[in-house]
C-alpha cells in the first residue's frame, strides 16, 4: 500500500528537521549573525568535545575571542565551507585532524593530548601545536612551534555543599572498572570498614568486565578484579555505605564532589586525569597513582599522595603490563590505604593557577594573536 501524500510530507519534513540539521542550522545562524555584528572579533572554530575543554571554550568569555564548536562532518558542506573560509583561526583536535582544514589558510592550532605527527612540524601551515602535559610532550616540547598549555577548569573551592554527609566519603570517578581501578577502590573501603573507620564509598561510574577488552592484562590479576567486582555488586545491594551509579556532569557538580572527603583514583590507564583536576577545583584531596601527567596536578603531602606503585621515574615510557599484575594491585591497595588515613593531616590548599580559564586564556591568546 503506498503512503499517502501527507505521510511522505510528514516522514520527509522529520528526516529534514534531524538533530544534527537543526544544530548545524543553528551554529551557522548565529557564526553569520555574530560576524555581522562584532567583526572587530577574532572568531576560532574549535573541534574537540571532552567536557573539560568544551567547557572552557563555551563558558569563558574574552573581549577579543569567541569559540564556536565546528563539527568534523560539517567541513565538506557548502555552509561549513563559509564557516571555514570566514573564520579567523581553527583550533583543532589531533585525534582528529585532517589535512583539508588547511587548504583554508587560516591559523591553525593543533591540540595534542599525546605525541604530535612529525610532519605537522614541519608544515609552515600550522602555526602552533600544543601539549596537555610535560608527559605528553616529553620527547616534542623542545621543537618549533610547541607549546604546554594545560587543560583549565573553574575553581570550585569556595563551593559550599547544603549538606555534609556524616561518614568520611570516598570516591571513585570514571567508565571503565578495569581501568579506573575500582576493584581497588572496593579493596581498600573494605579494609578501612575492616580496621574501624566509618567510610562510605561512592563509584561514580559503570562496572562491566570484559577479558577480550584488556588483551594485555595479566589473566590472574584481570580474573580477581572481575571476582572483586562481582562482590562490589552484590554488596550494594544491600549496603548502603556503597552507592554505585553514573553521575550527569551537573550532578557531580552539585551533589558528588561537595560530599566527598577524598577522590581515589588507582588508575591502571591515563591518558590526563580529568577527574584529578575537576577534584582539586573543589578542594578535595586526590590519592592516585604516578602515571603520565597525573603528578603535575597531584603534588605528594599538598594537596593529594602519589603511589609509585612500579618505580616509575616519571621520564621513561609507561610500561602498562607492570600495571595489570597482582603484585601492583597489593602495593596500591596498601598504599591508598596508608594514604587515606593521612588526608586530614593536610592542609587546606587551592587549585593550581596553572589550571584556572585565566590562565589558559593567557597563553592560548599569546598563541592566536603572535
Amino acid at each position: 500500500m503506498l503512503d499517502s501524500p501527507k505521510r511522505l510530507f510528514i516522514r520527509g519534513l522529520n528526516s529534514f528537521l534531524n538533530y544534527k540539521r537543526v544544530t548545524f542550522f543553528f551554529f551557522f545562524l548565529h557564526f553569520s549573525l555574530f560576524r555581522i555584528f562584532k567583526p572587530s572579533k577574532k572568531v576560532v572554530l574549535f573541534n574537540k568535545l571532552h567536557p573539560i575543554y568544551s567547557d572552557f571554550f563555551l563558558n569563558f568569555k574574552t573581549s577579543k575571542v569567541t569559540w564556536f564548536y565546528f563539527d568534523p562532518n560539517w567541513r565538506n558542506s557548502l555552509l561549513g565551507k563559509f564557516a571555514l573560509k570566514n573564520c579567523h583561526i581553527l583550533h583543532l583536535d589531533h585525534s582528529a585532524f585532517k589535512e583539508e582544514y588547511l587548504k583554508f589558510g587560516k591559523k591553525t592550532v593543533i591540540e595534542c593530548e599525546g605525541l604530535a605527527k612529525n610532519s605537522l612540524f614541519e608544515d609552515p601551515r600550522v602555526s602552533a601545536l600544543l601539549f596537555e602535559s610535560k608527559y605528553s610532550g616529553r620527547v616534542q616540547l623542545n621543537k618549533p612551534k610547541s607549546f604546554l598549555v594545560y587543560p583549565a577548569v573553574k575553581n570550585y573551592s569556595t563551593f559550599k555543599p547544603s549538606e555534609k554527609n556524616k561518614l568520611f566519603t570516598i570516591i571513585s570517578v570514571g567508565y571503565g572498572s578495569y581501568l579506573k581501578g575500582f576493584d581497588v577502590s572496593f579493596e581498600v573501603f573494605k579494609r578501612l570498614k575492616k580496621e574501624g573507620f566509618k567510610v562510605k564509598l561512592i563509584i561514580a561510574g559503570t562496572l562491566g568486565h570484559n577479558f577480550e577488552d584488556y588483551p594485555e592484562a595479566d589473566r590472574i590479576a584481570y580474573q580477581k578484579s572481575c571476582d572483586i567486582i562481582d562482590e562490589m555488586l552484590e554488596y550494594s545491594k544491600t549496603n548502603n555505605d556503597l552507592i554505585i551509579k553514573p553521575f550527569r556532569k551537573h550532578d557531580m557538580i552539585a551533589k558528588l564532589y561537595p560530599q566527598a572527603d577524598v577522590l581515589l583514583h588507582p588508575c591502571r590507564m591515563e591518558t590526563f586525569g580529568f577527574t584529578i583536576l575537576e577534584a582539586l577545583s573543589f578542594g578535595i584531596p586526590v590519592v592516585s597513582v604516578k602515571l603520565k601527567a597525573i603528578p603535575e596536578m597531584v603534588k605528594h603531602g599538598v594537596n593529594g599522595y602519589l603511589i609509585n606503585s612500579f618505580n616509575w621515574d616519571g621520564v621513561s615510557p609507561i610500561d602498562e603490563d607492570a600495571m595489570n599484575t597482582p603484585e601492583w594491585f597489593d602495593i596500591t591497595v596498601n598504599e591508598s590505604v596508608k594514604f587515606i588515613k593521612q588526608v586530614d593531616g593536610l592542609k587546606r590548599f587551592e587549585l593550581d593557577p596553572q589550571f584556572t580559564y585565566s590562565n589558559r586564556m593567557k597563553n592560548l591568546e599569546s598563541i592566536y594573536f603572535s
